[in-house]
C-alpha cells in the first residue's frame, strides 16, 4: 500500500495545503489506521483519520473538522480521540477529547468498522 500516494491523492484541509502522512499501523491486518497530518501544521491542526480492512479503506474522517489523534488499538479495534470546541474565548489548545471506539465487525455482511460510542463530527462509512 503506497501512503505516500494516499496522502497525495486526498484533498487538503484549507486551499492550497495537503498532508503528510503521519502515524499508521496494521494497515494490512483486520483493523487498521493511517493519519494524515496538515503539511507544516502545528498540534492543533486538523488531521484526516482513515480506518482499513486488509488494506482497503473501509471509514475516512474528513479533513475539515478537529484533530484527531490515536488512543488504543489491536488488531481488531481502533480507539480515536477526537478534539472537542474549546471554550468560548479559549485556545484550541485548551480544548477537550472525547473517544469513539471502531471494532472490525466481521458479521455485519461483509465486515465493517462500527463505532462504539459516539460518532464523531464528519465520520461516515
Amino acid at each position: 500500500m503506497d501512503v505516500q500516494r494516499i496522502a497525495a491523492q486526498t484533498p487538503g484541509p484549507f486551499p492550497g495545503v495537503g498532508w503528510t502522512v503521519g502515524q499508521s499501523g496494521n494497515l494490512c491486518g483486520e483493523l487498521g489506521y493511517l493519519f494524515l497530518e496538515t503539511a507544516g501544521g502545528t498540534g492543533s491542526s486538523p488531521t484526516r483519520m482513515v480506518l482499513f480492512h486488509r488494506g482497503v479503506e473501509v471509514a475516512t474522517q474528513p479533513g475539515a473538522t478537529p484533530r484527531v489523534l490515536l488512543g488504543q488499538h489491536s488488531n481488531f479495534h481502533v480507539e480515536l480521540r477526537i478534539q472537542q470546541e474549546p471554550a468560548a474565548g479559549q485556545p484550541n489548545a485548551a480544548a477537550g477529547y472525547a473517544s469513539t471506539i471502531y471494532v472490525w465487525n466481521p458479521f455485519a455482511g461483509a465486515g465493517d468498522a462500527t463505532p462504539i460510542g459516539p460518532l464523531p463530527p464528519g465520520i461516515t462509512l
